[in-house]
Protein backbone atom coordinates (compact mmCIF):
# COMPACT_ATOMS: atom_id res chain seq x y z
CA UNK A 1 0.00 0.00 0.00
CA UNK A 2 3.02 2.44 0.79
CA UNK A 3 4.23 2.05 -2.72
CA UNK A 4 2.08 2.83 -6.03
CA UNK A 5 4.09 2.54 -9.01
CA UNK A 6 7.38 2.65 -7.30
CA UNK A 7 6.67 6.16 -5.85
CA UNK A 8 5.51 6.91 -2.10
CA UNK A 9 1.74 7.07 -1.35
CA UNK A 10 0.99 10.56 0.02
CA UNK A 11 -3.13 10.07 0.65
CA UNK A 12 -5.86 7.84 -0.57
CA UNK A 13 -7.95 8.78 -3.30
CA UNK A 14 -11.87 9.69 -2.71
CA UNK A 15 -12.72 8.65 -5.75
CA UNK A 16 -11.81 7.77 -9.17
CA UNK A 17 -13.27 10.42 -11.47
CA UNK A 18 -16.01 9.07 -13.76
CA UNK A 19 -17.49 6.28 -11.81
CA UNK A 20 -20.62 4.49 -11.56
CA UNK A 21 -22.60 4.17 -8.74
CA UNK A 22 -22.22 0.50 -8.19
CA UNK A 23 -18.28 0.84 -8.95
CA UNK A 24 -18.13 3.67 -5.84
CA UNK A 25 -19.75 0.69 -3.69
CA UNK A 26 -16.90 -1.62 -4.31
CA UNK A 27 -14.44 1.28 -4.33
CA UNK A 28 -15.30 2.33 -0.85
CA UNK A 29 -15.52 -1.07 0.30
CA UNK A 30 -11.57 -1.53 -0.71
CA UNK A 31 -10.70 2.39 0.48
CA UNK A 32 -11.88 1.10 3.68
CA UNK A 33 -10.17 -2.36 4.21
CA UNK A 34 -7.17 -0.63 3.15
CA UNK A 35 -7.46 2.66 5.72
CA UNK A 36 -8.10 -0.15 8.22
CA UNK A 37 -4.88 -2.27 7.12
CA UNK A 38 -3.04 0.72 7.18
CA UNK A 39 -3.67 2.41 10.48
CA UNK A 40 -2.68 -1.40 11.79
CA UNK A 41 0.55 -1.87 14.08
CA UNK A 42 3.14 -3.30 11.56
CA UNK A 43 3.44 -6.41 13.80
CA UNK A 44 -0.66 -6.59 13.97
CA UNK A 45 -1.67 -6.01 10.40
CA UNK A 46 -3.77 -8.60 8.80
CA UNK A 47 -3.48 -9.69 5.35
CA UNK A 48 -7.34 -10.72 4.55
CA UNK A 49 -8.13 -6.81 4.54
CA UNK A 50 -5.83 -6.50 1.91
CA UNK A 51 -7.50 -9.49 0.08
CA UNK A 52 -10.76 -7.93 0.92
CA UNK A 53 -9.82 -5.11 -1.35
CA UNK A 54 -8.39 -6.96 -4.06
CA UNK A 55 -11.55 -9.31 -3.76
CA UNK A 56 -14.12 -7.00 -2.92
CA UNK A 57 -15.58 -9.48 -0.07
CA UNK A 58 -18.42 -6.92 -0.10
CA UNK A 59 -22.25 -7.57 -0.98
CA UNK A 60 -22.80 -9.50 2.28
CA UNK A 61 -22.37 -6.12 4.24
CA UNK A 62 -24.02 -4.27 1.49
CA UNK A 63 -27.57 -2.44 2.71
CA UNK A 64 -29.15 -2.31 -1.01
CA UNK A 65 -30.97 -5.66 -0.62
CA UNK A 66 -32.04 -5.77 -4.39
CA UNK A 67 -28.11 -5.90 -5.60
CA UNK A 68 -27.66 -8.54 -2.80
CA UNK A 69 -29.99 -10.60 -4.37
CA UNK A 70 -28.93 -10.11 -7.80
CA UNK A 71 -25.62 -11.50 -7.02
CA UNK A 72 -26.36 -13.97 -5.00
CA UNK A 73 -28.91 -15.29 -8.23
CA UNK A 74 -26.11 -14.88 -10.22
CA UNK A 75 -24.29 -17.78 -8.13
CA UNK A 76 -26.91 -20.42 -7.25
CA UNK A 77 -27.54 -22.94 -9.23
CA UNK A 78 -30.47 -24.50 -9.58
CA UNK A 79 -30.89 -28.23 -8.08
CA UNK A 80 -27.14 -28.41 -7.28
CA UNK A 81 -28.27 -31.00 -4.28
CA UNK A 82 -30.50 -32.95 -6.23
CA UNK A 83 -28.90 -35.78 -8.12
CA UNK A 84 -29.85 -39.26 -8.95
CA UNK A 85 -26.96 -40.39 -6.98
CA UNK A 86 -28.70 -39.97 -3.36
CA UNK A 87 -31.40 -42.52 -4.10
CA UNK A 88 -28.64 -45.24 -4.27
CA UNK A 89 -27.17 -43.94 -1.49
CA UNK A 90 -30.52 -44.05 0.97
CA UNK A 91 -30.72 -47.77 0.43
CA UNK A 92 -27.65 -48.37 2.29
CA UNK A 93 -28.06 -46.71 5.37
CA UNK A 94 -30.36 -49.33 7.41
CA UNK A 95 -27.46 -51.90 6.49
CA UNK A 96 -25.03 -49.68 8.29
CA UNK A 97 -27.10 -49.06 11.19
CA UNK A 98 -27.61 -51.87 11.83
CA UNK A 99 -25.04 -53.88 10.64
CA UNK A 100 -22.07 -51.72 11.01
CA UNK A 101 -19.33 -50.46 8.42
CA UNK A 102 -17.79 -53.50 7.71
CA UNK A 103 -20.87 -55.28 6.70
CA UNK A 104 -22.11 -52.33 4.75
CA UNK A 105 -18.76 -52.22 2.87
CA UNK A 106 -18.69 -56.41 2.22
CA UNK A 107 -22.36 -55.40 0.63
CA UNK A 108 -21.09 -52.49 -1.36
CA UNK A 109 -18.55 -55.11 -2.73
CA UNK A 110 -21.17 -57.92 -3.61
CA UNK A 111 -23.82 -55.70 -5.14
CA UNK A 112 -20.71 -54.10 -7.29
CA UNK A 113 -20.48 -58.12 -8.54
CA UNK A 114 -23.30 -58.80 -9.04
CA UNK A 115 -24.30 -55.35 -11.57
CA UNK A 116 -21.24 -56.69 -13.56
CA UNK A 117 -22.49 -60.84 -13.70
CA UNK A 118 -26.19 -59.47 -14.50
CA UNK A 119 -24.98 -57.41 -17.90
CA UNK A 120 -21.91 -59.86 -18.24
CA UNK A 121 -22.98 -60.03 -21.91
CA UNK A 122 -23.12 -56.65 -22.53
CA UNK A 123 -20.50 -54.90 -24.37
CA UNK A 124 -21.20 -51.71 -21.85
CA UNK A 125 -23.10 -51.50 -19.12
CA UNK A 126 -26.12 -49.30 -19.52
CA UNK A 127 -26.35 -45.80 -17.78
CA UNK A 128 -27.87 -46.67 -14.72
CA UNK A 129 -25.86 -49.64 -13.98
CA UNK A 130 -22.44 -47.39 -14.61
CA UNK A 131 -24.19 -44.40 -11.97
CA UNK A 132 -24.76 -47.24 -9.38
CA UNK A 133 -21.17 -49.08 -10.09
CA UNK A 134 -19.57 -45.81 -9.27
CA UNK A 135 -21.68 -45.08 -6.22
CA UNK A 136 -20.97 -48.55 -5.17
CA UNK A 137 -17.64 -48.14 -5.81
CA UNK A 138 -17.00 -44.87 -3.64
CA UNK A 139 -18.99 -46.25 -0.89
CA UNK A 140 -16.44 -48.83 -0.72
CA UNK A 141 -13.78 -46.20 -0.65
CA UNK A 142 -15.00 -44.54 2.12
CA UNK A 143 -15.92 -47.26 4.05
CA UNK A 144 -12.35 -48.47 3.60
CA UNK A 145 -11.37 -45.20 4.85
CA UNK A 146 -13.65 -45.30 8.12
CA UNK A 147 -12.51 -48.72 8.76
CA UNK A 148 -9.07 -48.36 8.32
CA UNK A 149 -7.49 -44.20 8.07
CA UNK A 150 -3.96 -44.30 6.44
CA UNK A 151 -2.70 -41.99 8.44
CA UNK A 152 -4.11 -43.72 11.73
CA UNK A 153 -4.43 -41.49 14.59
CA UNK A 154 -1.82 -38.94 13.95
CA UNK A 155 -4.48 -35.59 12.46
CA UNK A 156 -4.01 -35.73 8.86
CA UNK A 157 -1.81 -33.34 7.05
CA UNK A 158 -3.64 -31.20 3.62
CA UNK A 159 -2.44 -33.99 1.54
CA UNK A 160 -3.93 -36.96 3.39
CA UNK A 161 -7.41 -35.00 3.21
CA UNK A 162 -6.19 -34.36 -0.65
CA UNK A 163 -5.69 -37.95 -1.17
CA UNK A 164 -9.05 -38.78 -0.21
CA UNK A 165 -10.91 -36.16 -2.56
CA UNK A 166 -9.16 -37.23 -5.13
CA UNK A 167 -10.00 -41.21 -4.63
CA UNK A 168 -13.78 -40.00 -5.06
CA UNK A 169 -13.47 -37.42 -7.50
CA UNK A 170 -11.22 -40.08 -9.91
CA UNK A 171 -14.92 -42.84 -9.66
CA UNK A 172 -17.03 -39.35 -11.09
CA UNK A 173 -14.83 -37.79 -13.50
CA UNK A 174 -15.14 -39.12 -17.20
CA UNK A 175 -13.41 -36.89 -19.80
CA UNK A 176 -12.02 -34.53 -17.37
CA UNK A 177 -8.08 -34.73 -15.95
CA UNK A 178 -6.96 -33.82 -12.17
CA UNK A 179 -3.78 -32.47 -11.75
CA UNK A 180 -2.21 -32.23 -8.14
CA UNK A 181 1.29 -31.40 -6.83
CA UNK A 182 1.65 -27.99 -6.80
CA UNK A 183 0.94 -27.43 -10.36
CA UNK A 184 1.04 -23.99 -11.65
CA UNK A 185 -1.88 -22.30 -13.16
CA UNK A 186 -0.91 -21.15 -16.46
CA UNK A 187 -4.06 -18.59 -16.56
CA UNK A 188 -2.60 -17.00 -13.78
CA UNK A 189 0.68 -15.97 -15.58
CA UNK A 190 -1.32 -13.94 -18.04
CA UNK A 191 -2.52 -11.91 -15.04
CA UNK A 192 1.11 -11.45 -13.18
CA UNK A 193 2.17 -10.27 -16.77
CA UNK A 194 -0.22 -7.24 -16.78
CA UNK A 195 0.56 -6.48 -13.45
CA UNK A 196 4.45 -5.42 -14.69
CA UNK A 197 3.69 -2.37 -15.63
CA UNK A 198 1.76 -1.01 -12.83
CA UNK A 199 4.18 -2.52 -10.16
CA UNK A 200 8.27 -3.34 -10.32
CA UNK A 201 9.11 -7.03 -9.68
CA UNK A 202 6.61 -8.95 -10.73
CA UNK A 203 7.04 -12.60 -11.17
CA UNK A 204 5.43 -14.31 -14.03
CA UNK A 205 5.98 -17.73 -12.54
CA UNK A 206 2.34 -18.29 -12.44
CA UNK A 207 0.64 -19.42 -8.98
CA UNK A 208 0.68 -22.92 -7.89
CA UNK A 209 -2.38 -25.13 -7.35
CA UNK A 210 -3.82 -27.70 -5.17
CA UNK A 211 -5.50 -29.62 -7.87
CA UNK A 212 -6.22 -28.40 -10.88
CA UNK A 213 -8.85 -29.41 -13.55
CA UNK A 214 -8.45 -30.05 -17.31
CA UNK A 215 -10.21 -30.95 -20.06
CA UNK A 216 -8.31 -31.35 -23.17
CA UNK A 217 -5.41 -29.79 -22.43
CA UNK A 218 -7.92 -26.60 -21.33
CA UNK A 219 -7.95 -25.58 -17.40
CA UNK A 220 -11.42 -25.77 -16.10
CA UNK A 221 -11.46 -25.33 -12.87
CA UNK A 222 -9.63 -25.33 -9.07
CA UNK A 223 -10.01 -26.96 -5.60
CA UNK A 224 -7.59 -25.50 -2.50
CA UNK A 225 -7.11 -27.49 0.46
CA UNK A 226 -6.29 -27.01 3.73
CA UNK A 227 -5.89 -29.33 6.60
CA UNK A 228 -8.46 -30.11 9.13
CA UNK A 229 -6.47 -28.01 12.08
CA UNK A 230 -6.64 -24.71 10.04
CA UNK A 231 -7.42 -21.62 11.15
CA UNK A 232 -10.75 -19.24 10.58
CA UNK A 233 -7.77 -16.78 9.18
CA UNK A 234 -6.14 -19.48 7.11
CA UNK A 235 -9.52 -20.31 5.29
CA UNK A 236 -10.12 -16.43 4.77
CA UNK A 237 -7.23 -16.26 2.90
CA UNK A 238 -7.61 -19.46 0.68
CA UNK A 239 -10.92 -18.39 0.01
CA UNK A 240 -9.99 -14.84 -1.67
CA UNK A 241 -7.17 -16.38 -3.34
CA UNK A 242 -9.24 -19.00 -5.09
CA UNK A 243 -11.46 -16.46 -5.81
CA UNK A 244 -9.21 -14.09 -7.88
CA UNK A 245 -7.38 -17.26 -9.57
CA UNK A 246 -10.63 -17.74 -10.51
CA UNK A 247 -10.61 -14.12 -12.61
CA UNK A 248 -7.09 -15.38 -13.94
CA UNK A 249 -9.17 -18.65 -15.76
CA UNK A 250 -11.92 -16.30 -16.24
CA UNK A 251 -9.53 -14.13 -18.51
CA UNK A 252 -8.31 -17.10 -20.22
CA UNK A 253 -11.63 -18.58 -21.32
CA UNK A 254 -12.69 -15.20 -22.42
CA UNK A 255 -10.25 -15.33 -24.58
CA UNK A 256 -10.98 -18.01 -26.37
CA UNK A 257 -14.17 -16.84 -27.30
CA UNK A 258 -16.20 -17.33 -24.60
CA UNK A 259 -19.08 -15.36 -23.53
CA UNK A 260 -18.91 -13.91 -20.21
CA UNK A 261 -17.68 -17.27 -18.41
CA UNK A 262 -18.53 -18.08 -15.45
CA UNK A 263 -16.04 -20.41 -12.85
CA UNK A 264 -16.48 -23.37 -10.57
CA UNK A 265 -14.31 -23.69 -7.65
CA UNK A 266 -14.22 -25.08 -4.37
CA UNK A 267 -12.32 -24.66 -1.06
CA UNK A 268 -11.96 -27.58 0.96
CA UNK A 269 -11.05 -27.83 5.21
CA UNK A 270 -9.84 -31.27 5.79
CA UNK A 271 -13.31 -32.97 4.71
CA UNK A 272 -15.71 -30.77 4.40
CA UNK A 273 -16.29 -28.25 1.77
CA UNK A 274 -17.91 -25.83 -0.46
CA UNK A 275 -18.27 -25.11 -3.77
CA UNK A 276 -19.42 -21.51 -5.33
CA UNK A 277 -19.06 -19.48 -8.18
CA UNK A 278 -17.88 -16.25 -9.80
CA UNK A 279 -20.08 -15.31 -12.35
CA UNK A 280 -19.81 -11.90 -14.63
CA UNK A 281 -22.71 -9.41 -13.30
CA UNK A 282 -22.43 -6.14 -15.68
CA UNK A 283 -19.02 -4.92 -15.96
CA UNK A 284 -17.95 -6.69 -12.69
CA UNK A 285 -17.56 -9.93 -11.19
CA UNK A 286 -19.43 -11.78 -8.34
CA UNK A 287 -18.72 -14.39 -5.96
CA UNK A 288 -21.20 -16.41 -4.42
CA UNK A 289 -22.05 -19.94 -2.88
CA UNK A 290 -23.48 -22.27 -5.82
CA UNK A 291 -26.06 -24.02 -2.94
CA UNK A 292 -26.68 -23.29 0.99
CA UNK A 293 -25.36 -26.77 1.62
CA UNK A 294 -21.98 -28.05 2.46
CA UNK A 295 -20.30 -31.23 0.87
CA UNK A 296 -18.48 -33.39 3.39
CA UNK A 297 -16.69 -36.84 2.94
CA UNK A 298 -16.72 -39.17 6.39
CA UNK A 299 -14.53 -40.51 8.74
CA UNK A 300 -16.37 -42.28 11.25
CA UNK A 301 -19.36 -44.30 11.42
CA UNK A 302 -21.30 -41.00 12.40
CA UNK A 303 -20.00 -39.42 9.48
CA UNK A 304 -20.64 -42.25 7.16
CA UNK A 305 -24.42 -42.01 8.48
CA UNK A 306 -24.74 -38.34 7.40
CA UNK A 307 -23.45 -39.08 3.69
CA UNK A 308 -25.93 -41.68 3.42
CA UNK A 309 -28.35 -39.46 4.26
CA UNK A 310 -27.09 -36.11 3.24
CA UNK A 311 -26.54 -33.76 -0.23
CA UNK A 312 -22.51 -34.11 -0.10
CA UNK A 313 -22.59 -37.06 -3.15
CA UNK A 314 -24.77 -34.66 -5.03
CA UNK A 315 -22.57 -31.60 -4.75
CA UNK A 316 -19.68 -33.42 -5.27
CA UNK A 317 -21.48 -35.17 -8.45
CA UNK A 318 -22.89 -32.16 -9.91
CA UNK A 319 -19.55 -30.20 -9.55
CA UNK A 320 -17.79 -32.55 -11.88
CA UNK A 321 -20.92 -32.67 -14.17
CA UNK A 322 -20.41 -29.28 -14.56
CA UNK A 323 -16.66 -28.76 -15.29
CA UNK A 324 -17.56 -31.83 -17.94
CA UNK A 325 -20.06 -29.71 -20.01
CA UNK A 326 -18.17 -26.88 -19.45
CA UNK A 327 -14.91 -28.55 -20.95
CA UNK A 328 -16.54 -29.71 -23.73
CA UNK A 329 -17.83 -26.13 -24.80
CA UNK A 330 -14.18 -24.78 -24.01
CA UNK A 331 -12.81 -27.36 -26.18
CA UNK A 332 -15.14 -26.73 -29.42
CA UNK A 333 -14.60 -22.52 -28.34
CA UNK A 334 -10.68 -23.09 -28.40
CA UNK A 335 -10.39 -25.32 -31.69
CA UNK A 336 -12.38 -22.24 -33.43
CA UNK A 337 -10.24 -19.78 -31.62
CA UNK A 338 -7.35 -21.63 -33.09
CA UNK A 339 -8.82 -21.35 -36.91
CA UNK A 340 -9.30 -17.76 -36.59
CA UNK A 341 -5.33 -17.84 -35.03
CA UNK A 342 -4.42 -19.33 -37.83
CA UNK A 343 -6.23 -17.02 -40.79
CA UNK A 344 -4.36 -13.82 -38.69
CA UNK A 345 -1.49 -15.33 -39.11
CA UNK A 346 -1.48 -16.01 -43.04
CA UNK A 347 -3.16 -12.59 -43.34
CA UNK A 348 -0.32 -10.85 -41.69
CA UNK A 349 2.31 -13.31 -43.66
CA UNK A 350 0.55 -11.71 -46.94
CA UNK A 351 0.37 -8.51 -45.76
CA UNK A 352 4.10 -8.51 -45.08
CA UNK A 353 4.71 -9.13 -48.65
CA UNK A 354 3.13 -6.39 -50.27
CA UNK A 355 5.80 -4.04 -51.98
CA UNK A 356 6.12 -0.91 -49.82
CA UNK A 357 5.65 2.24 -52.00
CA UNK A 358 8.13 4.94 -50.13
CA UNK A 359 11.85 4.55 -51.43
CA UNK A 360 14.37 3.27 -49.28
CA UNK A 361 16.26 6.20 -48.01
CA UNK A 362 20.28 6.98 -49.25
CA UNK A 363 22.20 5.56 -46.29
CA UNK A 364 24.46 3.15 -45.50
CA UNK A 365 22.65 -0.25 -44.49
CA UNK A 366 24.53 -2.49 -42.22
CA UNK A 367 23.68 -6.05 -42.13
CA UNK A 368 24.81 -9.28 -39.45
CA UNK A 369 24.54 -12.71 -41.43
CA UNK A 370 25.96 -15.73 -39.86
CA UNK A 371 26.58 -18.84 -41.18
CA UNK A 372 26.90 -22.23 -40.58
CA UNK A 373 28.39 -25.50 -41.73
CA UNK A 374 29.08 -28.89 -40.73
CA UNK A 375 32.60 -28.52 -39.67
CA UNK A 376 33.54 -24.81 -39.69
CA UNK A 377 32.73 -22.47 -36.64
CA UNK A 378 29.75 -19.65 -36.98
CA UNK A 379 31.34 -16.94 -38.31
CA UNK A 380 29.88 -12.95 -37.99
CA UNK A 381 30.74 -11.38 -41.09
CA UNK A 382 29.34 -7.64 -41.00
CA UNK A 383 29.06 -5.92 -44.56
CA UNK A 384 28.72 -2.38 -45.14
CA UNK A 385 27.18 -0.81 -48.20
CA UNK A 386 26.45 2.63 -49.55
CA UNK A 387 24.36 1.21 -52.32
CA UNK A 388 20.56 2.22 -51.78
CA UNK A 389 19.95 -1.51 -53.32
CA UNK A 390 20.55 -4.40 -50.46
CA UNK A 391 23.50 -6.62 -51.29
CA UNK A 392 23.09 -9.50 -53.65
CA UNK A 393 22.75 -12.80 -51.35
CA UNK A 394 26.28 -13.92 -52.47
CA UNK A 395 27.38 -10.60 -50.90
CA UNK A 396 25.86 -11.16 -47.68
CA UNK A 397 26.47 -14.87 -47.20
CA UNK A 398 30.32 -14.87 -47.04
CA UNK A 399 31.81 -17.04 -45.11
CA UNK A 400 35.32 -16.78 -43.45
CA UNK A 401 37.53 -19.96 -43.19
CA UNK A 402 39.91 -20.43 -40.00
Amino acid sequence: MDMVNGKKATAFPKQLPGMDPLHSLLFEHALKSMKEYASQEEKEKDPILVKDAQACKHFEESDQEELVRTAKSLSTIERWEHHDCLAILKRYTPILTKNGVKNLMNQAILDRASIIVQHQNLDQLPPSAVLEDKVLQILTILCQFVLRPPFGEIPPSEADCLQLWVSVLSVIVDKLTMHTGEKVLEASKIMRQRQTAEFNDVSDSGRKVDLLFMFEGVEISNMEFKKPSATEKDLALQTRKNIRLARCLQEAHASLGVEKPSILMADIAGFVGITYQVQPMGDILVAGEAASGMMHLPRTKGGLEAFLEGSSLALLWNYVERLEAQGRALSHAKERHEVELEKQRLARGVAAMQPSSSQPPLSKAFYDTVTLTPSRKRVKVQLMTNKQDPPSPSERYLTKFN
